[in-house]
Order: structure tokens, then sequence, then C-alpha cells
């Protein structure tokens, strides 16, 4: 019996030796700082090179999250083809693919030919002239006038005598001021080219600043159609020209910042620009959680933040030296990612799921305009009259102080007495917005009537920077505003109401989110970037603003501001860059097929 008894002790202790090996590891906790800050440093790593749309590094990000997605066990309501916008979202995987027009390429149809001292020369594309991507896809020729550096306005006017209409003109970079091909800024070409079109030149032909400068087509820049041809032409181009009219570009160059010179040349050129739009794939990422009330669960809570940033830098970045560098976008958004993440995870791994659908994205393409959240909202794979709210996350990660804004308050009249309810736990001390104007993601959602909340931590000297990196990011406080959202889920998924839209056009300085453009005078009014339309439609109206008081309404197409018609968003923010705040200016809109002009005082930019 002993030895009997001994056998069966051994063999129980090998059996529970045994299950445990086999046993399953215990539960992480999903909102969590070792749970958030493991996604923040892989998603803002070097091997994701900023996660620009259309890029390597943003595709690897987009696969880490729908793995994710796919490892907490969402439903898959995308595809598995991440790069093919025409691929039916049928489940078998979770992205939803878009193309975007990502850069420029130089097209087949470019020429410039000129008759010059009674000889006819053709030049060489990519060596004496180049297209810009701010060119129509035109051509023209006629007689060739020169006029200055090319700019109009109140304290200058280099077409001072001089009748463009029909004509070819040919100006310097500049105005005043020399600067090099590297910088001369997108601004500056916009207002030169606003100037030589309203006065009907037929082309416009700018020669760059030093002798060095070799015209290039910049590939990143995206194609903005200003409806004449646009070229950029080498400096010994222009004072040839220049010379054969008797003319000396040196001494012109010394009179110009003081007198404005302009005058025909006698040469006759003809010109073709032709640039192709670069496209590139990149993808949203979604994932559902189906509710378990049978009723409810056909309605939805979207929980969103946008994963794309800037890459190695380009015209959004902030970087005072300019150089390419990977922009890590930590705060930026790699935390409202992570957010997005842990809470899939927190939800997922419930025992009782909420009563209505949970639906998880992942926007592309934000830092170019809100382009993956409005084309959800235009392509919704779940119903947007059944989307109840969202919830957007966008720099969640470097808290001061406490603060914590939430934008959109007023876009219900449930969320008010919820936040304040919660906040009796969270003790943030909040700022609360009642618009969903601008700023992020949660922008078409409010537009399409669906309650948003916007939460933000605020902006900081490395926005938009290299040095937006995971050591600066406030885990602790980061995990705090997490579990406040998730406390807003549970409230909203579980609610026997929806919460009611309220339409709210306020926003306040405070708490306005991310700053996008930097311009300083405003009409009041969210721009939509992702139009095709000539001109700029109106996405949303600031309540009390220039534009709202003027009676512009959401869905009218700016045309013209001031004497300056607008064609797009350039040279929307051309035109209003060369205004300051108090200036009263004439807008122009296409509202039903008409056009229709208010008067109006420029306020200033919110940020």
């Amino acid at each position: 019996m002993r030895v009997c008894r001994g056998r069966f002790i051994l063999a129980a202790a090998a059996l529970t030796a045994t299950a445990a090996l086999w046993a399953a590891p215990p539960k992480r906790i999903a909102i969590s700082e070792e749970v958030i800050g493991s996604h923040i440093r892989f998603l803002a790593s070097d091997e994701t090179q900023g996660r620009a749309s259309g890029e390597k590094g943003n595709e690897i990000a987009a696969r880490y999250i729908a793995d994710h997605f796919r490892r907490v066990g969402l439903d898959a309501v995308g595809t598995s083809r991440q790069r093919d916008p025409h691929a039916k979202l049928n489940g078998t995987g979770y992205f939803q693919p878009w193309t975007f027009v990502a850069g420029s390429a130089r097209g087949k149809l470019n020429s410039l030919e000129a008759t010059v001292g009674g000889k006819r020369m053709r030049y060489r594309v990519g060596v004496e002239f180049e297209p810009s991507p701010a060119t129509a896809d035109a051509k023209a020729e006629g007689e060739v006038v020169f006029a200055g550096f090319g700019n109009r306005g109140a304290v200058r006017d280099d077409y001072a005598g001089l009748d463009p209409k029909g004509k070819i003109v040919l100006i310097l970079t500049g105005g005043g001021q020399q600067t090099t091909a590297r910088r001369f800024g997108q601004f500056e070409i916009q207002r030169k080219v606003q100037a030589a079109r309203d006065l009907g030149a037929s082309a416009l032909l700018v020669a760059l600043a030093a002798d060095a400068d070799k015209p290039v087509l910049n590939p990143t820049a995206r194609p903005s159609d200003s409806g004449i041809p646009v070229v950029m032409v080498r400096r010994q181009l222009a004072a040839a020209w220049l010379k054969a009219a008797g003319k000396s570009l040196a001494e012109i160059e010394k009179t110009l910042p003081d007198a404005a010179q302009a005058f025909p040349l006698g040469i006759e050129a003809s010109v073709s620009a032709d640039v192709d739009k670069l496209e590139k794939p990149t993808a949203n990422i979604v994932g559902l959680l189906p509710g378990s009330d049978p009723a409810l669960s056909k309605e939805y809570v979207v929980i969103g933040a946008h994963m794309d940033h800037l890459g190695l830098g380009g015209t959004s970045s902030l970087s005072s030296d300019r150089k390419r560098a990977i922009h890590y976008g930590a705060d930026d958004n790699a935390s409202g990612t992570a957010g997005v993440l842990a809470l899939a995870e927190h939800f997922a791994d419930r025992t009782t799921r909420p009563k209505r659908s949970l639906v998880f994205m992942a926007f592309s393409g934000e830092e170019i305009g809100l382009v993956g959240s409005s084309h959800y909202v235009k392509n919704p794979i779940l119903p947007i009259e059944k989307t109840v709210a969202m919830l957007n996350m966008d720099m969640i990660g470097r808290m001061k102080d406490n603060k914590l804004s939430v934008i959109g308050v007023g876009t219900s009249p449930a969320w008010n007495p919820m936040l304040d309810d919660l906040n009796k736990t969270a003790s943030f001390s909040m700022a609360k917005t009642s618009s969903g104007f601008g700023g992020s993601d949660h922008q078409p959602f409010a537009n399409a009537s669906v309650p948003v909340l916007f939460f933000f931590t605020g902006t900081h000297p490395d926005y938009h920077r290299p040095s937006d990196t995971f050591d600066k990011i406030a885990l602790w406080d980061q995990t705090r505003v997490v579990q406040l959202v998730a406390s807003i889920t549970e409230r909203v998924a579980n609610g026997p109401d929806r919460p009611q839209f309220t339409a709210v056009r306020a926003a306040n300085r405070s708490a306005a989110g991310p700053r996008r453009m930097q311009i300083q005078a405003s009409l009041g009014v969210m721009p939509e970037h992702s139009s095709d339309v000539a001109g700029v439609p109106i996405g949303d109206l600031r309540a009390g603003g220039p534009a709202e008081k003027a009676g512009l309404k959401v869905g009218d197409v700016v045309v013209k501001i001031g004497d300056k018609t607008v064609r797009n968003i350039e040279e929307y923010m051309a035109a209003l860059a060369s205004h300051k705040v108090g200036d009263k200016v004439d807008v122009t809109v296409k509202r039903d097929g008409r056009e229709v002009s208010v008067n109006l005082v420029l306020a200033e930019s919110r940020r």
C-alpha cells in the first residue's frame, strides 16, 4: 500500500506539472502602459519610416495593425488585397484600399521653342526647362512679355503698364529678395500663377534664381491645375531672351526691388506643358467586433485614429533644416493608433461583449487632408446612418499639467453629462469644445451627422518634426486617456438609446486640434482638400466666423478670394496667405450652378 500510494502521489504530481505547462498564459491588461507603449514603439520605429501614405513604411504599419485585429479576434470586413483599390470588400481581410495623388511625373508632351534674334531655338526638357506641378496640360503660343517678379498687389504691381492678355509671360523668381530654387515656395508660385492667369496670360515661364539652378520637377508635389501652362526655365535662357531685347538681366535685377519693369521682348514662342498625376495606393484598416444584442448590434460605434505621418518630411515638415529624415510621429499619431489597438484587444477579450457593434479603424491619408476618413464616409463598409458615434484619438501621448481637450462635445446632448460623470473618476483638467469642426478624422463623420468626440492632449515643439519620438510619450497619462475612451465606449455601446446628433459649428482656439495650414488669415471655414472640382468646397463653417456671418454655406465652392481666382486648395491657401487678419475681401462661391459673392472681414486662423 505504501508503494502504491507513493506511485499515485508521483503520478498526480506529474499530471499537475504537465497541466501547468499546457495552461493558458494569464491574460494581459490591454489598456496598460506596457501594451500601449509596445504598440507606439513599433509604429514609431525606424522600420515604419514615418508611415507616409503610399510608402512602404505605411504598409508595414498597416499590416501590423491588421495582424493585431486578427490576433484579438475582430471580424474582417475588408479585403486581404492591401494595394488593390478595386478589390471587393468581401471579408477576406481588414484593408479598405484606395488611391490618392501622391505627386507629379513629367508627361510626354512638353516642348518649348522660341524665335530669338531671327533664329528658331528648340529647348530641352529637363535641361533648359521643366513643367511645374502647377501647370495645366495645355499649349500656348504667341508674343513673349517680361513682367519682372510677376507680383501683383496693393504694394507692388509688376504688370504696371503692360497688357499680358493672350501673351506668354516671362518672370523671375522672388519678389525683391533672391531665393534659391530649393526655397521657391508653393505659395510664391501659386500667387504668381494667379496674377498672370487672372490678367489673361496664355502661359507663364518662371526663370530660376541662380545660374547653377537646373529646373527639376518635384516628384512629391501634387499637381494643381492652374488653367494655363506653367514652366520653370533656366536663368541663362531668360538672360538670353532679355539680351535679344536689348536688356541686361543683371541690370534689371538691380532696379527691380525698387521699380517694376514690364515690357515686350519681341520674341515669339510656343510652349506645351504636360504633367502626369502620380497615384499611389494606401489603405484604411477596419475591424469589427459584433455586438451581443440582436437589435442593437446593427448599430455601430466607431473608435478611430489616423496611423499615417510624414515619412521623411516633405512640405508639411516643420523641421528647421528641412533635411530628409524620419519623422517618427510617436505622438502624431502612433499614440492614437495605439489607443485603438489597446481598445480593440480590451473589448474583444471581454466575456460579455457590448450590445452595439464596435468598429475599430486606423485611417491613412490624414496628413494629406483627412483623405482616408473622407473616403470611408463616402464609401462606408458599414452603414453611416447606423453609425451612432465616432470617437477619435489624435495626439494623446504628450499630456501636460493633466490637461485633456475633448472636441465635439456639442454634437450630442449626451456628451456633456457623460463626460462630467466619468471625469469624476478620471480627474482630468478637461477643456471641452462644442464643435466637431476641423483638425482630424472626426470631421467627415460630423459632416455626415454622426456625433463625435475628439481626444487631444495638445501640440508641442516636436510637432511635425523628426524629434517626435517614443521616449517623449507620457505613457501613464496616455493610458488614462484610453481608459476614459473605453468608459465612454462602454456607455454608448450599451445605452438603450443612441446619442442624438446636434449640428453645432462653434470652435475655440484652445482645443482646435493639430494645426494643418500655416496661414494667418481665415474665412472661418474648413476647406475640403480631396476634391476634383475647380475651386475649393466648404466642408464646415465656424460659428460666428466670417463666412457664416456673410451667409456662406457648407457645400459652397470657393472660386475667388479678393482679386484672385481659386482653382484648388493650393491657390486657396496662397490667396489667404497674401492677406492679413482684418482685411475686407470679396469672396465668390459657386452654389447650385450660379455664382454668389459676399464681402467679409478675414479673421485669425484658429490654432
